[in-house]
């Protein structure tokens, strides 16, 4: 599965950007039912394509696309259009007129833009200025994971996209699961209690921004920029050469003019196709 990642990788990116942990993470979620989940397209004992949806209803496709497409992608989508999910949601990289074309053809609709958003860490990082008494510190997942999960679901409420708050579970298996890297998961603190986090992944070539919220009534004082100045500072410290994140383009919270502001810039656009169930 991780060659077959990154063969697409490099054949729809031009960069391998897959590791174990991105095949792998589906499956190690809590519930996840492999014989239900995941559909694996073989010919002649090779691998040409792979299909997966989680309990959310997000699927992905990856094919082989070194071999001609006889019909290949079009079987994995079969499939995953009769999991019994009410809506369905596929990513899919803006220009990909074939894929776009397909999905239309599917009665797939384009929803909504996301960035891939990047900053080069080849220069010195700003010091970050906190609000007065806010400091930061790292996440302890035992003592803050279930504060912080909270606060990111209802942070994430606010984007507009009509977000479904995320069992527990399976949020601290993706955010403090084998990539939690205390040193780059940050929390604001303000009299005590937890007003933003930035949640970090070291990934080997980068840092990961997995998820970046503040409370409601704390925004607009600095605090997120200061927690994106502060994760840039420790991933510089460790040896990473850029902070990604992924963010909605339409993000009605102004993430995405915070982002510019600290210096990031767009590195790559996906749009997010909904199959609404009739």
């Amino acid at each position: 599965m991780l060659a077959l990642y990154v063969a697409f990788d490099l054949a729809t990116r031009g960069f391998a950007d897959s590791d174990e942990g991105d095949v792998t993470g589906d499956w190690d979620a809590p519930g996840f039912a492999m014989d239900e989940s995941t559909r694996v397209l073989e010919r002649d004992g090779r691998v040409l394509g792979y299909a997966v949806v989680d309990a959310q209803g997000v699927g992905d496709t990856v094919t082989d696309l070194t071999v001609p497409d006889d019909g290949a992608v079009d079987r994995l989508l079969d499939w995953l259009e009769s999991r019994p999910h009410p809506r369905l949601q596929h990513y899919l990289q803006v220009g990909d007129a074939e894929g776009e074309a397909r999905f239309l053809r599917r009665g797939w609709l384009p929803a909504r833009r996301f960035w891939r958003m990047r900053l080069e860490l080849d220069g010195p990082t700003p010091a970050p200025a906190w609000p007065e008494g806010t400091t930061v510190r790292e996440l302890d997942p035992d003592r803050d994971g279930p504060a912080v999960h909270d606060l990111v679901q209802t942070a994430f409420a606010d984007v507009g996209d009509g977000h479904e708050r995320q069992p527990y579970a399976l949020w601290a298996q993706r955010v403090l699961g084998e990539r939690f890297v205390p040193a780059l998961s940050l929390l604001a603190d303000a009299g005590g209690e937890v007003v933003g986090a930035c949640l970090g992944q070291d990934v080997e070539d980068y840092a990961f921004v997995r998820q970046l919220a503040v409370r409601a009534d704390q925004r607009g004082r600095g605090t997120a920029l200061a927690l994106l100045h502060e994760q840039f500072r420790r991933a510089a410290a460790r040896g990473l050469p850029a902070v990604v994140l992924g963010v909605d383009a339409a993000n009605a919270t102004g993430a995405t003019r915070l982002y510019e502001r600290a210096g990031m810039r767009v590195a790559e656009e996906f749009t997010r196709w909904d199959l609404e169930r009739r």
